[in-house]
């Protein structure tokens, strides 16, 4: 996984976003009362 990362930036990038982005929706989670 890690050399597809270096060969492709921007598979890192949007791997980034994706972990970002279930931050996100616990933190949103938390704050609805899931």
């Amino acid at each position: 996984m890690q050399i597809l990362f270096n060969l492709d930036p921007t598979n890192h990038i949007n791997f980034r976003l994706k972990i970002a982005q279930k931050k996100l929706n616990k933190k949103t989670y938390k704050n609805v009362g899931y």
